[in-house]
């Protein structure tokens, strides 16, 4: 007989077996999203430039946020983790988790699956490596998963769950923040670099090798500081095998800009100028359905990534450039006249062009129309899930004044309170004023 799992299952095993360590990835809906926010709010942000230098803490206890990088992650897990784990039984000891063979481990609950990740990964399975030469090499191994199956990131997940969750369990002050192989730390510089050092350890008997050239530290409170305070230099000597690289502005986590503003604005017009130079090879191809689902299914999908997870305070204008680019290519592919975009009939073929299929257009969304709609709702999915689970207990709710958010300092609450004012002042309704005369097509606002 089939047996159902509910996502909702797999979503409870991540977010709420560790206090402080979870991850997003495997059955939790908007993963990125709400693990961008949580890292983004309860790291804080950079104080204004204003700040006197005596006000900013420079010690050891400042927070920040630490980011690891493993090589080859998923070439290199070892498969038994991930079976130990599926079993709920550790074969092999990990000191640095403080796991010994024959421990208990968290057991996921998808024993259903497990016959089947056996079938695949019990045994030699073969890996397709295509090199430069544009030869094809079939490789059989014993150790890994395959990057794009699906099963393959939830038997990662599961094979480094247990050993990070028990290791960040060693101390409360730290929260873990995974993306299948993509974790971070957020804590006091002195706490999170020695669990930063721990994980190198649990990571070495997991067989996974740290990529110490992306492994990057922020201190929110130091970007605006005219040099690296001595607590980094600290640090590292106290850890010389786990070294750090100071980005004093922010540095991309998940593809997205956490840091100041500035950075933030740097860091999307570098993606748009991307963009902009992707758009020319495309003019060559000779099908005209073809380059419509490339702009569709590929390039216009890019900047809509961003807008739903940034404020509009950063994703607004980014948002314009970008559609203009975009809807730049496609008119010059179509051989619109030049000065096109005063000419009122030409202006309406382009907002044909961005309707649905049904409605005759080839739904190019303008990432402009959605800056709000999307982020209101990616905040809205993010703030419930830190609601929802043991992250709210770390949130600093005076400076956050998640009870008031109109008012609060952080570019995010600011963010989505904004983007509910302009969604009602478009006759979007906050949902306990709904009635039964609404309508069922109503913009409901949490």
């Amino acid at each position: 007989p089939t047996t159902t799992v509910q996502p909702a299952i797999i979503t409870q095993y991540f977010l709420t077996t560790y206090d402080n360590y979870k991850q997003f990835a495997i059955g939790v809906p908007g993963g990125v999203e709400k693990m961008f926010a949580a890292v983004t709010l309860l790291a804080g942000e950079p104080p204004p430039p204003t700040t006197p230098l005596s006000d900013i803490d420079q010690s050891a206890n400042a927070m920040c946020v630490i980011q690891i990088d493993a090589t080859n992650a998923y070439c290199l897990a070892e498969r038994q983790r991930a079976l130990d784990t599926m079993a709920g039984v550790a074969s092999k000891s990990c000191s640095a988790a403080g796991i010994s063979a024959g421990d208990a481990l968290p057991q996921p609950p998808l024993t259903a699956a497990n016959s089947f990740f056996t079938s695949v990964y019990g045994g030699p399975s073969t890996f397709i490596h295509h090199t430069s030469d544009f030869k094809v090499h079939e490789i059989d191994n014993t150790d890994g998963f395959h990057q794009g199956d699906a099963m393959g990131s939830y038997a990662y997940a599961v094979s480094t769950f247990p050993y990070f969750g028990e290791a960040l369990k060693m101390d409360l002050q730290v929260l873990g923040f995974s993306l299948v192989d993509n974790t971070c730390l957020v804590g006091p510089l002195s706490n999170a670099w020695a669990m930063y050092d721990r994980l190198r350890l649990v990571m070495a008997d997991l067989n996974l090798r740290l990529n110490t050239k992306e492994c990057v530290l922020w201190v929110p409170s130091w970007s605006n500081l005219p040099s690296p305070p001595a607590a980094i230099a600290a640090q590292q000597q106290l850890y010389p095998e786990s070294p750090l690289t100071y980005h004093q502005r922010g540095f991309p986590l998940l593809g997205l800009p956490l840091g100041t503003a500035a950075f933030a604005h740097d860091h999307l017009q570098s993606v748009v100028t991307k963009i902009e130079k992707t758009l020319p090879p495309l003019s060559l191809l000779h099908d005209g359905r073809i380059f419509m689902q490339i702009m569709l299914s590929c390039v216009n999908l890019r900047p809509l990534y961003y807008v739903r997870n940034l404020p509009p305070s950063l994703s607004h204008r980014f948002a314009i450039d970008c559609d203009r680019a975009i809807m730049g290519a496609v008119a010059a592919y179509l051989s619109f006249p030049t000065g096109w975009e005063s000419d009122p009939n030409y202006i309406r073929g382009v907002a044909q062009l961005r309707l649905g299929l049904k409605q005759g257009g080839v739904a190019l969304t303008a990432s402009e129309a959605v800056v709000h709609s999307s982020f209101f709702a990616s905040c809205s999915n993010a703030f419930l899930c830190i609601a929802s689970t043991s992250l709210h207990t770390y949130a600093n709710r005076d400076y956050l004044d998640v009870n008031n958010p109109c008012s609060s300092q952080h570019s995010f609450l600011q963010g989505f309170n904004y983007c509910r004012m302009e969604l009602e002042a478009c006759g979007a309704f906050l949902q306990e004023n709904v009635s039964a005369t609404t309508g069922p097509k109503a913009i409901i606002l949490l």
